[in-house]
């Protein structure tokens, strides 16, 4: 990712410029995972010719890694390039492909992240289902308390249309067919359930939501990074309200 920028086949701070039958690369990326284990990193530049997709050595000169502290806690880097020379062995796409390979990267990366999303607020919900029932308040479960099956009901619905809007989205990648409206609709899901299951978890635990000794902080704060990692719920559904009104979605 870049600032204020989550698309990958639009790079916008990253650029690149042609070098013999390479290219050479400036430019910052942002919550590049593992970068200091990684031999390569696939990220994707922009040239005056259209955006390639480069696999770049992370100890190559001209490049810095600055740690990031993130909510997942898994070790992400800021990536700072200054002309680092990428050969021409590891131009994955030129300008003429570029985009569309890095679209097609991005997609399947964001459905991943919805099916990850369905996994952390399915156990949420669960680990929920399971404290209400066993929680006493008044010598009776505070599961049997009406708002709180309310809640807890609505959680489950949310869920549950994640999870079949997800399906839609990997069976149409897996098919070979165009998936970027379902993507889109997926991702848009997955922050908005993201969100709801997460507030309500907390709600419904009290306290003990909150406390590091109990698991439910962690999925929350997983949450939270499914929904905004390429782009939050707000941002996909402004996207997917482009793609209507230009006639490229829904439309026969």
């Amino acid at each position: 990712m870049e600032e204020q920028n989550e698309n990958p086949a639009a790079p916008v701070v990253t650029t690149a410029s042609k070098q013999g039958e390479g290219y050479t690369v400036s430019g910052v990326k942002l919550c590049v995972p593992f970068a200091h284990r990684a031999e390569r990193i696939l990220l994707s530049a922009q040239t005056d010719q259209g955006v390639v997709a480069l696999l770049l050595d992370p100890k190559a000169s001209g490049v810095t890694l600055n740690a990031m502290k993130v909510t997942t806690y898994e070790p992400q880097f800021e990536l700072v390039l200054d002309k680092v020379a990428v050969a021409a062995e590891d131009v994955l796409a030129g300008p003429e492909r570029g985009a569309e390979v890095m679209q097609w990267l991005s997609e399947r990366t964001m459905a991943a992240l919805c099916a990850h999303q369905v996994g952390t607020t399915d156990v949420a919900m669960r680990m929920t289902a399971s404290y209400t029932a066993e929680r006493k308040q008044f010598g009776v479960p505070v599961a049997t308390f009406q708002a709180v099956g309310h809640r807890a009901a609505n959680c489950f619905i949310d869920v549950e249309c994640l999870r079949l809007n997800t399906y839609q989205a990997v069976s149409r990648l897996s098919g070979g067919l165009n998936a970027t409206n379902e993507v889109q609709i997926a991702k848009i899901w997955a922050g908005d359930v993201g969100h709801r299951v997460s507030y309500a978890s907390q709600h419904l635990h009290g306290g003990m939501g909150i406390d590091r000794d109990y698991p439910l902080w962690r999925y929350c704060t997983w949450m939270r990074h499914n929904e905004m990692m390429l782009g939050s719920s707000a941002k996909t559904l402004s996207d997917l309200g482009k793609r209507i009104a230009a006639g490229e979605a829904f439309c026969s």
